[in-house]
């Protein structure tokens, strides 16, 4: 019953995606404070060619500006385009917590953006390479404001990809 709810969602929509995404980026700050960031994170989209999507990931990382090291949750909604060469530009919401102290929570919100031209595969266990960005606004924490930017790595394997044909069982 339950495979019947999902193959009538993903023909409404178009088709259905899932995929895992892992990428290594450093950051920059305005005050010029670098950090160096890993996460890992699931992708379910929904449509065609050009297809919604929900991110959300964990990971980490080390921050020269307050010392220490920090984990993060993400969560990110947008648009992705492609099936060979992928483009996908989201919001995201993304808390990084500050070790060493229970309130130091940086709250960042900002645009994550993702080019993977890189393709090997088709539908199920593609691998996918490119580029990710972000541009971010980051608040509180005791530290103010501050813009943050980031361009990494990206790898992404496809665990299923049926927005070609909707009805791959």
């Amino acid at each position: 019953m339950m495979k019947v709810v999902l193959a009538c969602a993903a023909v409404a929509v178009g088709g259905c995606a899932t995929a895992l995404e892992a990428g290594v980026a450093p950051l920059v700050d305005t005050g010029g404070h670098v950090a160096g960031q890993g996460r890992a994170d699931g992708v379910a989209a929904m449509g065609g060619e050009d297809a919604a999507y929900v991110d959300v990931g964990l990971g980490g990382g080390y921050r020269t500006r307050e010392a220490a090291d920090y984990a993060l949750a993400s969560a990110e909604v947008g648009i992705m385009t492609g099936y060979d060469r992928v483009g996908a530009l989201g919001l995201a919401y993304t808390p990084r917590f500050i070790d060493g102290a229970p309130h130091r929570v940086r709250q960042a919100f900002g645009l994550h953006g993702r080019l993977l031209p890189l393709h090997d595969g088709a539908g199920k266990n593609a691998l996918e390479l490119g580029v990710g960005a972000t541009v971010e606004l980051e608040l509180g924490g005791g530290e103010g404001t501050a813009a943050v930017f980031s361009l990494g790595l990206v790898g992404r394997w496809l665990t299923s990809d049926d927005r070609r044909v909707p009805f791959n069982f």
